[in-house]
């Protein structure tokens, strides 16, 4: 996890992932299949991934929505 700007990090694993913690708790792009166990890992040292209340995807393609269900409240 690379810390961009204050509330924003990006993770990327082939495909950029997002975290925004703002007045909501925010995902951009879940990431590719594959890489759940990093995205998991590396998300839950900047926020608890029951506690993000939304995902946005870019697009649909597998390599951006693969990890959409480590989110289970959004």
């Amino acid at each position: 996890m690379e810390r961009i700007a204050e509330k924003v990090w990006k993770l990327n694993v082939d495909s950029n992932i997002y975290f925004l913690d703002l007045n909501e708790k925010i995902i951009i792009d879940a990431g590719p299949p594959g890489t759940r166990n990093l995205v998991e890992k590396e998300l839950s040292k900047v926020v608890d991934l029951s506690k993000v209340d939304r995902v946005i995807f870019t697009h649909l393609h597998y390599d951006h929505i693969a990890n959409f269900d480590l989110f289970p409240n959004a």
